[in-house]
């Protein structure tokens, strides 16, 4: 039973992630005074995909969960060995809480974070749960890395965004900014959120290729890198 409401919980999360985005101001663990622009990918999920619909907002399956959330899919399953940490009633009592069953969650409220908080697993308790039989070899067949694991225990979202960010996403400081978010967003709100315009010119290439260039996120971000040129330009016209 159990097992299949791990499965199920990445389904809802998918077709949740077709009609919501997802936003940057989820309550994770709190920010950091590290506000550096995560230029280099983090090691990506097993399930990592890209999308090439021309409206992936509007596409359904596991290709939106790469454009509209913060994090990858590692972030959002329960496998069963560590929902068999707690009771089956209590562990079902928590999806009910949350809105699993009538489906109004937020993929955050029902990610392995928010699982690890509810129920307050020990984090001994979770690497043993963690840990594959000693016939299989750790690396290959362990859930998360050591390092994984720390991130989620760490309280620390800069920490948490190098491990288990959506590699499609731009990360600033621990707050990340997955490409829907700039489907609608000003040249302005860009800047004040502390993204450079160089990395914005090379995730856009990244998009174009992951989501086409008539989806809304790449169209929009083609206005803003063209408006950012073009104040460039003036400013560098008035200097001289």
């Amino acid at each position: 039973m159990k097992k299949l409401i791990c499965i199920c919980i990445c389904m809802f999360v998918l077709t949740l992630c077709i009609f919501t985005a997802c936003s940057t101001t989820e309550e994770l663990p709190e920010d950091t005074e590290d506000s550096t622009v995560q230029t280099v990918e983090p090691k990506t999920s097993k399930t990592q995909v890209t999308v090439n619909n021309e409206e992936p907002q509007k596409a359904g399956g596991i290709d939106n969960i790469y454009a509209e959330s913060a994090y990858n899919m590692d972030f959002y399953g329960i496998e069963s060995s560590f929902s068999e940490l707690v009771e089956r009633a209590a562990y079902e009592e928590w999806l009910d809480s949350c809105g699993f069953y009538d489906r109004t969650a937020a993929p955050e409220d029902i990610s392995i974070l928010a699982f690890i908080r509810y129920f307050n697993i020990p984090k001994e308790d979770f690497k043993k749960a963690n840990t594959p039989p000693p016939e299989f070899d750790y690396d290959e067949y362990a859930v998360y890395t050591d390092e994984q694991i720390d991130a989620l225990y760490s309280n620390d979202k800069t920490l948490l965004a190098q491990h288990f960010m959506n590699p499609n996403a731009i990360n600033v400081g621990g707050e990340i900014y997955p490409p829907i978010w700039f489907a609608d967003c000003s040249l302005a709100e860009v800047q004040a959120a502390g993204i450079t315009k160089e990395v914005l010119e090379e995730k856009y290439e990244d998009w174009v290729f992951a989501f086409s260039e008539q989806s809304s996120m790449c169209q929009n971000t083609k206005k803003i890198l063209d408006a950012w040129n073009e104040e460039t330009s003036e400013e560098t016209t008035a200097e001289k």
